[in-house]
């Protein structure tokens, strides 16, 4: 199998030049297009992955699912291509637009949460392109933070359509298996049921949960406990911040009962609109003009009295400013000896001005005298080698750390600091990597139904097996789970599902009389066999 790197040609035609970013089937690389001199995203099908036919179909899926949704939501797809390359190894690729931005992960991680207007038109914009892909017939099944991009813009861009399913049915998903991220999976799909639209709008809400709080709703350690809150567990409260209107928006996203759920993603997008126009700021008004008054047979403008403004600065700013204009703007009377100079304006000025001063002495202490420093390069989604690798070209420290969780094994899965985070040069980054492992809790499981079992199970990356146990639980309950405790995704967990115990047998007793045995015939006496005389 031939390994990707930088510098390779794909189609000779586009050169890869950066990594970008993981997904579930491939990695996303920055390439040039040399034939028409551009630069492009390029997703590549991993070389583990490139043997199997079903994934070659789900990635050519993909390609053919977002190139037939015109719209400006969706990021564009421009090419695919796929090629055998010597030793019989398989690519396939995707060539989309290079969205500059950041995803929407990305940026909340970065400052903590965002406003309530900003991720209202965040979920306006998704919920756009939702409608679009809803009406082509398409459920995505994988809306998360991570697969929508923002432009410098601020325009928003919905990618990976890997695991997207056809409404009519079709599917290339194998049976008995769930597909998605279980932060943001739905309760029907952790249920083994099938998505629908309604499941991409809950999706949709855990995003939106997550913009306005900095975390998802069901934020456990361990992905099964995450997954059977979605099932079972209420919404955790948002911060108070949030607007009443807006929380109860996102509450009904994130319905358990998908008809509670809005009726479509167009509906959801009108829904932000007209919250994100009700938490619009009101059009900024003109002070009021100075007070013209007439004492004593003078006619000019009074100041107002410095004791006055001293109560109402820090409960009315624009009553505050009004004031200051009029002690500007008081026009020199004969009476100006009894008045003060506005000496404190000036005083500001000085004041800033010399903190201003420091500042620009302390940021040349830096540039020039103090240490080198480094921008810390967006690491998640590379392999654990490569991203050490690049940590170590900076000058920087790679500390590597092993973590559970339903990623792809050996990838950076978070980084700290965070990306574009400038650093004195030997800092140490630590990089969390998926171990390839989970933890299955038995006891979280018992008892739930062998569906909901499965697929709760499947979503952490493991095969689940069924077998009958009898049992006096209620049939079809969970009794036992092997193994349990830390587990290799991708192992077979044999689930034991009650059965009742089959009836008790029963016996028929007849009574009879006791008889007594028949007679037995005895031999006659004197008669018997003798020799002639």
């Amino acid at each position: 199998m031939t390994t990707i790197s930088e510098g390779s040609v794909l189609g000779d035609r586009y050169v890869l030049l950066g990594a970008i970013a993981s997904g579930g089937m491939g990695d996303v690389w920055r390439a040039t297009d040399q034939r028409l001199g551009r630069e492009v995203a390029v997703k590549v099908l991993r070389g583990e992955f490139g043997q199997d036919e079903i994934t070659r179909q789900r990635f050519r899926f993909e390609a053919r699912a977002a190139a037939s949704l015109a719209c400006p939501g969706v990021a564009t797809v421009f090419d695919y291509g796929e090629e055998w390359r010597n030793g019989g190894s398989h690519r396939a690729y995707i060539v989309m637009e290079l969205i500059h931005g950041e995803s929407v992960e990305e940026r909340v991680r970065r400052e903590g949460r965002l406003g309530v207007r900003e991720t209202l038109d965040i979920i306006e914009q998704a919920a756009v392109a939702l409608q679009v892909a809803h009406d082509r017939g398409l459920v995505h099944r994988d809306i998360k933070a991570a697969n929508l991009l923002i432009r410098t813009d601020g325009a928003v861009k919905l990618t990976d359509f890997g695991i997207a399913r056809a409404l009519d049915g079709s599917t290339l998903t194998q049976e008995g298996t769930t597909v998605g991220t279980v932060r943001y999976m739905s309760p029907e799909q952790l249920s083994g049921r099938e998505a629908t639209p309604a499941s991409d709008l809950y999706a949709l809400g855990i995003v939106a949960y997550f913009c306005l709080t900095g975390r998802t709703p069901f934020d456990h350690q361990e992905s099964m406990a995450v997954a059977l809150a979605h099932v079972h567990d209420p919404l955790p409260p948002m911060p108070p911040e949030v607007p009443i209107g807006v929380a109860e928006f996102v509450a009904r996203l994130l319905a358990k009962d998908p008809r509670d759920r809005p009726t479509s993603a167009g509906a959801v997008a009108s829904g932000a609109a007209a919250l994100k126009n009700a938490a619009a700021p009101p059009p900024a008004q003109s002070p009021p003009m100075p007070v013209s008054t007439s004492a004593q047979g003078r006619t000019g403008t009074r100041p107002i009295p410095r004791t006055s403004s001293r109560y109402s600065d820090a409960h009315d700013p624009t009553l505050a400013d009004a004031q200051m204009t009029s002690v500007m703007s008081a026009p020199i009377s004969a009476d100006i000896d009894n008045r003060r100079p506005p000496h404190r304006r000036l005083q500001l000025w000085i004041l800033l001005s010399a903190l201003g001063a420091a500042v620009a002495a302390v940021m040349a202490f830096w540039v020039f005298a103090g240490p080198d420093r480094v921008s810390v390069p967006r690491l998640t989604g590379l392999t654990a080698n490569v991203a050490a690798q690049r940590v170590t070209q900076l000058g920087l420290h790679a500390d590597l750390h092993l973590l559970d969780a339903d990623q792809t094994a050996g990838r950076v899965i978070s980084q700290t600091p965070r990306a574009a985070t400038s650093v004195v040069s030997g800092t140490p980054v630590q990089l969390n990597i998926a171990s390839g492992f989970e933890t299955i809790d038995t006891t979280a499981l018992l008892m739930q139904t062998a569906q909901r079992a499965s697929a709760v199970l499947s979503s952490l990356g493991m095969r689940p097996s069924q077998t009958s146990v009898i049992s006096t639980a209620t049939p079809g309950q969970v009794v036992s789970i092997s193994p349990s405790g830390r587990v290799r995704l991708g192992t077979t967990v044999i689930i034991g599902v009650a059965v009742a115990p089959p009836p008790p047998t029963t016996t028929t007793t007849t009574t009879t009389e006791a008889q007594a045995p028949p007679p037995h015939k005895k031999a006659a006496k004197g008669h018997g066999t003798s020799g002639s005389g």
